[in-house]
């Protein structure tokens, strides 16, 4: 995911909770992209217009991007009307998460008596109080359904063709959904989650961090996707047998405690993903303190992981999977 900076992240002062008052602290430039991706039409206005529009139109343009809002979106704004319109930051919450709240004038990162906290406007506050998130239920449920395929898709996929979603959730869950009216919840999403949403295609952001990418899918372009059942998109942490003898081996050979164990079987899933070296992977597990008898175990369960990983470049294939002669088609029912 994207990291940003608390310090900036919380450069204004508090004043008040007035919504005039904090749209004043927005940049006329970030007022603008807003509400152009609210309206869904150029704006050119100065920055006192932009201001008295909002406070003319929010309601109605909230209520028009509300049904695009994921569960974390939704989540936050209930914790923000449990408490009164007013928490404050912790490590535990996700700074895109308060961005994007940000970026739809729904919540402001501010200081107060030397305190980082999130506040709601309060005639937000008034609106979202009498608003029934029970009403569009179905909808919400819906982005979630999406969501949840998407985040499962793009861990063995990293960028893959946005129909595949839903062709996906019609085997699976049976249902029709149209992908184009699911681009603004993905937007949404990929911008928490770090994902992007261009030219019909979802692409991770970590993709950017594999050398030639894209060059190795040109090269395997008629190489059909590896077919991923239900369990694996909607589990997409699940732990492989592979990875299961290495998790076994940390905690019973390293005296790792679980939950770190766990930790550094993931950091080595994603070494693996990135396509960084098997040479270079053996030599950093020579970091452990372990006999050499150890090291040649670790050595060889990393080497049949490593040919085993589901890769990005090979479009969730893995490597001995390339070895067959005849690859399974990637074929979605109808």
């Amino acid at each position: 995911m994207n990291s940003y900076s608390v310090n900036s992240l919380f450069k204004s002062k508090y004043t008040t909770k007035t919504l005039k008052t904090l749209l004043n602290k927005v940049t006329k430039n970030d007022l603008v992209i807003t509400l152009e991706l609210m309206t869904g039409n150029q704006v050119s206005l100065t920055k006192s217009e932009l201001v008295n529009f909002y406070l003319e139109n929010y309601q109605t343009l909230l209520e028009g991007v509300i049904p695009t809002f994921t569960k974390e979106m939704i989540d936050f704004i209930n914790l923000l009307l449990k408490n009164h319109g007013e928490i404050e930051f912790n490590d535990n919450m996700d700074p895109n998460l308060i961005l994007m709240l940000k970026l739809y004038l729904i919540a402001f990162p501010v200081t107060k008596t030397k305190q980082n906290i999130i506040v709601m406007p309060t005639e937000i506050f008034q609106f979202f109080n009498f608003f029934s998130f029970s009403e569009i239920a179905e909808v919400l449920n819906a982005n979630d359904l999406v969501i949840k395929y998407t985040r499962g898709i793009l861990s063995y996929y990293g960028y893959f063709e946005i129909d595949i979603i839903f062709k996906y959730i019609k085997e699976y869950e049976n249902l029709d959904l149209n992908d184009e009216d699911y681009l603004m919840v993905l937007t949404n999403d990929g911008f928490i989650y770090g994902y992007d949403i261009a030219y019909n295609h979802v692409l991770h952001y970590n993709v950017e961090e594999i050398e030639n990418f894209f060059l190795t899918r040109k090269k395997y372009e008629t190489l059909d996707y590896y077919h991923l059942t239900k369990n694996q998109i909607i589990n997409d942490l699940q732990i492989t047998p592979e990875e299961e003898e290495i998790l076994y081996f940390y905690e019973a050979k390293l005296f790792m405690p679980k939950d770190f164990a766990i930790e550094s079987l993931y950091l080595l899933r994603e070494t693996i993903r990135l396509e960084i070296s098997l040479d270079e992977i053996k030599t950093l597990l020579k970091n452990f303190d372990i006999s050499q008898y150890e090291y040649k175990q670790l050595e060889k369960l990393v080497e049949s992981l490593y040919y085993n990983s589901r890769l990005w470049t090979l479009k969730g294939n893995t490597r001995n999977e390339l070895k067959i002669p005849k690859m399974i088609k990637f074929s979605l029912k109808k």
